[in-house]
């Protein structure tokens, strides 16, 4: 008797994300808004494209930042109406904590 072995056809069926993320670890420490903004807008539109080639939109936004000493921040904030449009998040993200 063979344990583990099957020949029947492997049925493969694409379930849509519930979910869209994206993080980055960044090869040096920012320090200045400019270059937090850069990298967030970055984030934004590699999410919001995934959101639109999934047919998906946003219902919150999440912001996690995590310090050199691996110390974690993170924050939402849901938003008005569901999108997947990159000005909108992006703005949303910058008014995350304040």
């Amino acid at each position: 008797m063979l344990i583990g072995i099957d020949n029947s056809e492997v049925i493969f069926e694409k379930e849509r994300p519930k979910s869209i993320g994206n993080s980055v670890t960044l090869p040096r420490n920012i320090k200045t808004k400019q270059e937090i903004e850069e990298v967030a807008l970055s984030i934004t539109e590699q999410v919001c494209y995934r959101l639109r080639r999934n047919n998906l939109l946003a219902n919150v936004v999440n912001v996690q930042l995590r310090t050199k000493d691996f110390l974690d921040t993170s924050h939402q904030r849901k938003l008005d109406l569901a999108v997947s449009n990159t000005k909108i998040i992006y703005r949303y993200s910058k008014t995350i904590n304040r």
